[in-house]
């Protein structure tokens, strides 16, 4: 699957689908996509730096992927997706937002399962 990144040319350890009724219809699937991982050509082993998601990081992305609403409901600083623990591909959420809560949940719930899941 295409994938976009926002941080440049990495070697991914992680895909982040972006769903939801906020999407613009036209939105490639390509752009639904994010691809995070350390930098091409990084030492193995390298952990990836921390990949911010808000209105403050990827705007020009942010802007064609979702519709005008989502785009200002999503804050400057959303959430943040950290390295943790000794895997290659063990992920860290954290929320940065105190308005807007975070949740998360595997990519095997349905759309009711998602409403109830935990918020960060």
């Amino acid at each position: 699957q295409e994938c976009t990144s926002l941080l440049g040319d990495v070697e991914p350890r992680f895909l982040l689908e972006i769903a939801g009724s906020g999407i613009r219809e036209d939105a490639a699937m390509e752009m639904r996509c994010i691809a995070h991982g350390p930098l091409l050509g990084a030492p193995p082993g390298t952990p990836f730096a921390p990949l911010t998601i808000g209105r403050a990081h990827g705007t020009r992305f942010w802007q064609r992927l979702l519709r005008d609403e989502a785009f200002q409901a999503l804050s400057r600083d959303h959430l943040v997706l950290e390295a943790c623990g000794e895997g290659l591909g063990a992920v860290a959420v954290r929320s940065l937002s105190s308005l807007r809560p975070v949740r998360v949940r595997d990519g095997t719930a349905g759309a009711e399962e998602a409403e109830q899941a935990k918020k960060l």
